[in-house]
């Protein structure tokens, strides 16, 4: 595995933890973990051209303004 994506799955697995540790202390507020693929942005495809499972912005921000607009 490249150094730079061991790091970055590493990180996206700390925050899964602390997400879900957070969300069995908190009483007064809701805490919810999002994961998505690729998103579709000039970095993001400047990175990876070859990915063809990319989600534009739009569709993750509905997403996630389905998921806080229910709190």
């Amino acid at each position: 595995m490249r150094e730079d994506l061991a790091l970055y799955a590493a990180q996206k697995a700390a925050l899964k933890k602390a997400s879900k540790t957070l969300g069995h202390l908190c009483n007064n507020c809701e805490v919810k973990y999002v994961s998505f693929g690729y998103i579709d942005t000039p970095k993001m495809r400047a990175k990876y051209p070859e990915a063809t499972d990319i989600m534009n912005t739009a569709e993750v921000a509905k997403i996630i303004w389905s998921l806080i607009s229910n709190i």
